[in-house]
């Protein structure tokens, strides 16, 4: 179902830039439908608009494609997402930090991101409409996919130390702790979920031919994986330390292909 605040003088609002902005956008009209499939285990409502609209004066009618990021609306998910400013910091994160990464790397990460009039929502450019599409995660990624990945991370990674020279305080507030740490407000959830996690996989490979030592492996780090998470995520002041990207899966990965089906390209989001 469309939300209501979805309407033609939103979208005119997130085109132009600002409420106030010049030259005025005109929306003639849009259609909206849902971005993802059902076994995409998405914690947000992701919507793909696509929008008619005029510019100013003019009489020409131009067409964009969007991809519009708003929070489940009740439950666990909807109050931990509240609790950590997750969208407002996604917002200031890609008109922030990624541009400037961008500018550095001479290298576009990820889409383009719009003005956006709330701060519990992300308004992007749709990847799809430039030809990139989500790689299939049941057949996983082959050498060139990962190699596009690898060499897109590898840029994002030393940008992102470049960046610290120039700008400590905003990298560093980027990279702040956000999930695994004792004063976390979702402490006893998050690491029972991870805990949990771990159990799960540990019968999964208990039940696998050949497997079954595999699973006592997991069985085993679960009494000390929290206090591991802990010590990981934390900079380490003798070393160089570098802002990453934290979900990196294949859900968040876009390819473009060539004429051979080979990947040419990869958008991160």
């Amino acid at each position: 179902e469309i939300p209501s605040w979805l309407s033609e003088e939103y979208l005119a609002v997130v085109l132009q830039g600002g409420e106030d902005k010049d030259p005025r956008v005109k929306v003639d009209n849009f259609t909206a439908k849902s971005a993802l499939s059902l076994d995409q285990n998405y914690g947000t409502y992701v919507f793909r608009v696509n929008v008619t609209y005029t510019v100013g004066k003019s009489v020409d009618q131009n067409d964009i494609s969007l991809i519009i990021k708003t929070p489940v609306a009740e439950g666990f998910l909807s109050e931990y997402m509240e609790k950590i400013d997750l969208f407002n910091r996604e917002q200031r994160f890609y008109n922030d930090v990624l541009s400037q990464l961008s500018k550095i790397a001479q290298f576009e990460f990820g889409p383009k991101a719009f003005y956006c009039p709330d701060r519990n929502r992300l308004v992007l450019k749709d990847l799809n409409a430039e030809g990139y599409i989500m790689a299939s995660r049941d057949k996983q990624l082959n050498f060139s996919h990962c190699k596009l990945v690898m060499t897109s991370i590898a840029k994002y990674h030393a940008s992102s130390v470049a960046l610290h020279h120039k700008n400590s305080a905003l990298v560093e507030e980027a990279g702040a702790k956000r999930l695994y740490y004792d004063e976390g407000p979702f402490k006893k959830e998050v690491k029972g979920w991870v805990e949990t996690s771990l159990k799960l996989v540990g019968d999964v490979l208990k039940e696998m031919d050949g497997h079954k030592h595999y699973g006592d492996v997991m069985y085993s780090k679960i009494d000390g994986i929290w206090e591991f998470l802990k010590r990981e995520f934390q900079p380490r002041k003798q070393a160089l330390n570098v802002l990453n990207h934290g979900d990196l899966w294949v859900n968040n990965m876009l390819f473009k292909y060539g004429s051979s089906g080979a990947p040419d390209a990869v958008k991160l989001v």
